[in-house]
């Protein structure tokens, strides 16, 4: 699974090459930082993927996931409610991708 993610990680990285700032590549890679356990690198790349577009619950899920692994529970459980409120579905979403808490 290791190689997977890192070869995930390389994908994100050109994405973004090509296209800086892009939310969608910015979401992608905060995810895979996420089940790399680089919880501060998936919090910045998923806050900046809210700065483009603050309404996408996946950036949001992604985020307060990672600031509960960081000790930040109620900023975390914040913004996963937040998620939540816009796709209530979120959680087993993003469950498939291997990102739960």
């Amino acid at each position: 699974m290791g190689l997977q993610l890192d070869a995930a990680l390389a994908e994100c990285n050109e994405s973004l090459r090509l296209a800086p700032g892009d939310a969608a590549a910015l979401n992608s890679r905060g995810v895979v930082e996420y089940r790399l356990a680089d919880y501060a690198a998936a919090i910045r790349d998923t806050t900046a993927a809210l700065a483009a577009q603050s309404d996408d619950a996946g950036s949001l899920y992604v985020r307060g996931l990672a600031k509960l692994r960081t000790g930040q529970a109620v900023d975390g459980n914040a913004d996963i409610a937040a998620a939540k409120a816009i796709v209530p579905s979120i959680a087993d979403n993003y469950a498939k991708y291997g990102v739960a808490p």
